[in-house]
């Protein structure tokens, strides 16, 4: 019995530049709980206790130096800023950085000349979809 890959599953030996599937959606998870504490949050204990978590969460990401590496270790540092939250921070100066920031997509994406992926970003094999007979004769009647 498969399963999707997470962020528990074993690592290859040799670390890769570009994140795994779940690895991707860890450090997308990340990014938003950073977001959502730095932007909406305004409770100085809520934004530290998300931080913590999101940090401890990024900490399971294991890649190769590189570009995506960079903005990982980046998240990392917003992240421990929040952390370190207190009562009356101004959080202007991190709001400015973290909106200069390249979008994730952009910093963890894979280079168009790269190896083809044989999977989907959601970890799980693209199945050949091909619909049942008699649910493709059903509709050839009604079309």
């Amino acid at each position: 019995m498969s399963h999707a890959p997470s962020a528990w599953d074993p690592r290859p030996s040799a670390l890769a530049t570009w994140p795994s599937a779940a690895d991707y959606q860890t450090i997308k998870t990340a990014v938003a709980v950073r977001n959502e504490a730095l932007f909406h949050e305004r409770d100085w204990r809520r934004k530290s206790f998300a931080a913590l978590l999101a940090a401890r969460t990024v900490l399971t990401v294991r890649i190769a130096a590189g570009r995506c590496a960079a903005y990982v270790t980046e998240l990392y540092g917003n992240l421990r800023d929040l952390m370190d939250a207190y009562p009356g921070e101004d959080w202007l100066p991190l709001i400015r950085v973290v909106r200069r920031e390249p979008p994730l997509a952009e910093a963890c994406r894979q280079p168009a000349g790269g190896a083809a992926r044989t999977t989907s970003w959601r970890g799980a094999p693209r199945p050949h979809l091909r619909l049942p007979r008699w649910i493709r004769s059903s509709a050839a009647t009604v079309a």
